[in-house]
């Protein structure tokens, strides 16, 4: 299952190749099969990413505009 929380909400990632969820913690699963994968990369300064699938092309999107952009009640990311 990954490193998901119980306290994690689900907001599907639309636009991409892959079937993706972000969630309001800043974690980002990828549905395969029946199974979520968590894709969420995280580098040594603590920025979050993931590579994402567009028209075949692979594409590296930071979480926080992502968060930015899916996560319709903004309210956990306002707080830094």
């Amino acid at each position: 299952m990954g490193h998901f929380s119980k306290g994690d909400k689900w907001y599907p990632i639309t636009g991409y190749d892959q079937k993706c969820e972000i969630s309001n913690l800043g974690h980002v699963r990828e549905l395969r099969g029946d199974r979520y994968f968590d894709i969420t990369h995280v580098q040594n300064a603590g920025t979050r990413y993931v590579y994402l699938t567009k028209g075949g092309k692979r594409m590296r999107k930071n979480i926080l505009p992502l968060m930015k952009r899916f996560i319709k009640d903004n309210t956990s990311c306002s707080k830094s």
